[in-house]
């Protein structure tokens, strides 16, 4: 079985995600007698065609991702996708709705979807109820029990002998649409000071993204009131500072976007040596006993010499690890649910490509979506309240005497017939081959024209009738090319003030 985890670019091959839950198991997965590749979405195109048997789309939630899932179900491929963030649960949040919509589109084409936690699985399963889901736990780099014995032991030593704990806290500080990160920290740091009423010294050391370490950013880590240093996030530096510290510092919040969380931070510090403090939402209690819930208690095991993640324990938490995390156990389980899904009949003597169709480029849709569609020889199709590009192929343009509709040569080639001959009749022929015409004189009466009357651009918020724009610009679509099955490609929430004009 050949597989394609497809990334969003070449550069998140690095990112966290892909290295923690794909890159740790295509070892196991080879040993199998299966392959695993990372690929760029951005190499696709018609003239490449698929050499494996089943693709997962990994975090790429945007047109792209739906024209090539419902191509390679036409191929007969087998298409899944994962989900690990929560961007899809909070209904009432319009920052979202690309998401959202992003899911529902591209679900029709899916037979599979990977998550890493079951609170995932069931978000995803509210709107693919039909298709197979499969919880794929975070898989962990290492476990030496000797090693990490040795290592809990000195710190231990450290801590009672000199009465200092040093914390680490690693991770994303910010976010752009929830507050978590460096808020989450800065929100639980009473922890800090009920180990400090016991009598011990707290230190900490703070890895985390650039972009977070705003002047807002740096302020909640002033209110610590503790010693820290912050610097910016690396594995290697990661390894070292949960070397050094007694314990991670993960506080979770109770907020859709956090419960979601898998085990992955809890797992990687008890697999360098360190123990775990996280207070409030209890996400990390799959790993039990191994998990500090209070400053408190964990101030009473290192009086006592006898810590949760300790050589007496070492075994079991061996075992617990071993349920939650171990590779060879996770490329199994997932070799085989993906093996138990139903054959697809395949046609290897079709292009690939052979399902026509199109994308419509909304209010704000990147360039890279529009190249995509040009490599594929679909349509590209200007929206007339979207972004304007000249290459595409049916461009809706407002005029002050109605809207006018520009059409290339290969929107000229997906034209109804009938609509092909008043395009001869009432349209302009252009220099380089297709047409421009009004589009009354096309389709005479359409809902289109009357709704961009009622929507002047520079007036109106593009909440108050959008999703109503783009269901007329479909039916309008519709009419003018027969059987082109078209995707939406918007990136930013459709809830804006237009620019000015």
């Amino acid at each position: 079985m050949r597989i394609a985890v497809v990334l969003l670019t070449e550069g998140h091959t690095a990112l966290a995600g892909t290295r923690i839950r794909y890159q740790r198991i295509a070892p196991q997965l080879r040993a199998l007698g299966h392959s695993l590749d990372l690929v760029p979405i951005s190499q696709f195109s018609a003239k490449l065609a698929p050499d494996h048997d089943l693709y997962l789309f990994s975090k790429c939630e945007d047109a792209r991702s739906l024209v090539l899932a419902r191509q390679l179900r036409l191929l007969g491929r087998h298409v899944g996708i994962d989900g690990f963030d929560d961007y899809f649960s909070q209904h009432q949040d319009s920052r979202h709705v690309r998401h959202r919509e992003w899911l529902r589109a591209i679900a029709p084409y899916c037979d599979f979807f990977l998550t890493s936690t079951p609170r995932m699985r069931e978000v995803f399963q509210t709107y693919m109820p039909s298709v197979r889901g499969h919880v794929l736990n975070d898989p962990f780099d290492d476990f030496d029990e000797e090693a990490i014995a040795e290592l809990v032991d000195a710190k231990l030593q450290v801590a009672r002998a000199e009465r200092r704990i040093t914390f680490a806290w690693f991770g994303v500080g910010d976010h752009p649409s929830f507050t978590v990160g460096l808020p989450d920290l800065s929100a639980h740091a009473p922890a800090f000071r009920i180990l400090q009423r016991r009598g011990y010294e707290v230190r900490l050391r703070v890895l985390t993204n650039r972009r977070a370490l705003t002047p807002g950013g740096l302020a909640l880590l002033r209110r610590l009131d503790i010693p820290f240093t912050v610097d910016e996030w690396s594995l290697s530096a990661e390894s070292a500072a949960l070397t050094e510290s007694l314990a991670a510092f993960i506080p979770v919040s109770a907020q859709p976007f956090s419960i979601a969380k898998s085990l992955n931070r809890s797992v990687t510090a008890l697999t360098a040596g360190a123990q775990v403090l996280s207070p409030a939402y209890p996400l990390y209690e799959p790993l039990g006993d191994f998990i500090y819930n209070s400053a408190d208690s964990l101030a009473d095991d290192i009086r006592d010499g006898r810590l949760k993640a300790s050589r007496p324990h070492m075994h079991v938490l061996a075992k617990t690890l071993g349920r939650w995390g171990n590779p060879a156990q996770e490329a199994g389980l997932l070799a085989r649910f993906l093996k138990d899904l139903p054959p697809l009949s395949r046609d290897e003597s079709e292009p690939w490509n052979k399902g026509r169709g199109g994308i419509i480029h909304g209010y704000v849709s990147p360039n890279v979506c529009s190249d995509l569609a040009k490599s594929m020889n679909h349509l590209s199709v200007t929206a007339p309240f979207g972004e304007s590009r000249k290459t595409d192929d049916l461009r809706f343009i407002r005029e002050p005497n109605g809207l006018q509709i520009r059409i290339s040569p290969a929107g000229e080639a997906c034209l109804a017939a009938g609509v092909k001959v008043k395009c001869v009749q009432f349209g302009e022929r252009l220099a380089r081959g297709g047409f421009q015409v009004a589009l009354n004189d096309i389709l005479p009466g359409n809902p289109l024209e009357s709704y961009i009357a009622e929507h002047p651009l520079a007036a109106t918020p593009l909440l108050s009738g959008y999703a109503e724009g783009i269901s007329i610009l479909r039916e309008v679509l519709a009419q003018l090319t027969p059987g082109v099955v078209f995707f939406l490609s918007e990136k930013s929430a459709p809830f804006k003030e237009a620019p000015a004009q």
